[in-house]
């Protein structure tokens, strides 16, 4: 049997795995959309297929095309210092088109004010909820023919969520791929989210996140007379129907498939744009479902160090991001 042959096999074992005996649960994997970096944000998430890798929705096949090692710390503020988010990235080439990527993350909800019937048992005063993020992945990049690369990679994650009183331990793994063609500046890409994700609440009470599928498009082009380059990127939501507006409509509750609603590729999309002027300054911006971000960066100290900034609308309270990156 040949390698990717054994490959689709362990997949979908995996898959068939993941739902055997276990209860599924549409928003186990919710707050790994908190779990990005302002470039990211600025873009409204719209850059899976030529973002970085190393956040959730970023596509673990991005991280064959970094050439330089890169370490960012991220802050997050949402809903007026309702909670908070860190973040940690590391991006490194290991040689031979090989890219790894690490990442760390917490999120942070603190002085929650309980009510005597809230839980069970009884608990009043005051508390904190947590959610702690861990991932690590690789991809390899191959040359297919000149001017088109193809790159396939997977990450593994471990979470632990912290709630009034309960805690649930998670495994997750992600696996993506990517072309590109260099000449024309287009790439396309797909990120396979929940291959197999199970957390475990208790000793007899385990659930597991749906799976995704999300396609993503980008293109980076030189602009030379504007001394500058651009960037577009789409990312569309899930093609399974297993999350966001596509699951689920709160009108009437029925569910909504792509098939039966396939404008959904359009609303329910993320957009983003980018220009980057002398490889200095990058001016971004993005919307999906009727959110609007924007951010920018810049670049100092003959491009080792950098600052990024991103903010995203939202019907409750803005939110803003914050980061800092040092590369060589």
């Amino acid at each position: 049997m040949s390698f990717k042959k054994v490959m689709i096999c362990l997949i979908f074992g995996i898959i068939s795995y993941n739902f055997a005996g276990l209860n599924s649960n549409f928003y186990l994997d919710a707050n790994d959309e908190l779990i990005n970096i302002p470039q990211s944000v600025a873009l409204s998430g719209a850059d899976m297929a030529i973002g970085s890798g190393i956040s959730p929705e970023s596509s673990p096949a991005n991280l064959a095309f970094d050439t330089i090692h890169r370490l960012s710390v991220s802050y997050a503020n949402y809903f007026q210092n309702t909670y908070s988010t860190s973040v940690i990235g590391f991006n490194a080439p290991l040689g031979s088109g090989i890219g790894l990527g690490v990442t760390a993350a917490y999120v942070f909800i603190p002085d929650i004010d309980l009510s005597p019937d809230s839980t069970e048992p009884v608990v009043t005063g005051s508390t904190n909820c947590s959610y702690i993020y861990f991932r690590i992945g690789a991809s390899k990049r191959f040359t297919i023919q000149k001017n088109i690369e193809f790159s396939a990679g997977a990450a593994l994650s471990a979470k632990r969520t912290k709630l009034v009183v309960y805690r649930g331990y998670n495994i997750g793994l992600d696996g993506g791929v990517r072309v590109s063609f260099l000449k024309s500046g287009f790439s396309s890409g797909l990120l396979f989210e929940n291959i197999t994700s199970i957390t475990q609440w208790s000793k007899d009470e385990n659930q597991i996140a749906f799976p995704h599928i999300r396609l993503g498009l980008g293109y980076e082009k030189d602009v030379r007379y504007l001394y500058g380059r651009l960037r577009l990127a789409y990312t569309s939501p899930d093609l399974l129907s297993n999350s966001g507006v596509n699951a689920e409509l709160a009108v009437e509750n029925k569910e909504q498939r792509l098939i039966k609603a396939p404008y959904l590729l359009i609303t329910a999309a993320k957009y983003g744009a980018e220009y980057t002027i002398m490889r200095r300054v990058s001016l971004r911006i993005g919307l999906t479902q009727g959110r609007f971000s924007f951010g920018g960066g810049l670049q100092l100290f003959n491009e080792r160090a950098g600052v990024d900034f991103a903010y995203m609308t939202h019907a409750l309270s803005g939110t803003y991001q914050l980061s800092a990156t040092y590369q060589w």
